[in-house]
């Protein structure tokens, strides 16, 4: 739960980096979307 909870903070500064650069806003929900996987990937390994 605690590396999962390090992955959504870490895409919390992604999207703060993505905004930084003025990259298009499709790529804040790329970003999420992968911290999305990743969570759900680590929830299913560790139950």
């Amino acid at each position: 739960m605690i590396l999962a909870g390090g992955v959504v903070i870490a895409a919390g500064f992604a999207v703060g980096i993505v905004e930084l650069m003025h990259f298009p806003k499709g790529t804040i929900w790329l970003v999420v979307a992968a911290a999305a996987a990743i969570v759900a990937a680590i929830r299913a390994a560790t139950r």
